[in-house]
């Protein structure tokens, strides 16, 4: 029986009787699908795969592997980078904005000119009729 939660496999051992029951069986059945990063792997399906026990603080001071570097991901490489980065988000949209709101205040401007001109006419319009009846 395979347990869950890390570690080695621990794979019982194979009775001679297993042949002849896996043969009447599917071995899907018994032993499920293979999965190179379930918890009972083979280990030695995994040489590539990295594990952090090995590791000390010191080693992330070691210059970026090559694989990381050449990977498409954009990297930052410290907080001030990100600031920046957020920093640059923020007054893009902030210009933007401020665009939009020149675009707000030069249609309101132009509204109100139509607006006093419309007046100046209806003025005139009443100007007229009181000169006319006179």
């Amino acid at each position: 029986m395979f347990e869950t939660g890390g570690g080695q496999n621990n794979v019982p051992k194979k009775e001679p009787c297993h042949d002849i029951i896996l043969s009447i069986m599917n071995t899907k059945t018994v032993y499920g699908l293979q999965n190179d990063f379930d918890v009972d792997a083979e280990p030695e399906r995994h040489e590539n795969i990295v594990t952090w026990k090995k590791h000390t603080p010191a080693d992330l001071q070691k210059p970026v592997s090559s694989s990381l570097i050449n990977s498409n991901v954009k990297r930052t490489s410290n907080v001030e980078d990100l600031l920046l980065d957020k920093r640059m988000v923020m007054v893009d949209y902030q210009n933007k904005k401020i665009q939009e709101e020149i675009k707000t205040m030069k249609r309101e401007r132009e509204l109100k000119v139509e607006l006093l001109e419309l007046q100046l006419k209806v003025e005139k319009e009443k100007l007229k009729q009181l000169q006319f009846r006179l």
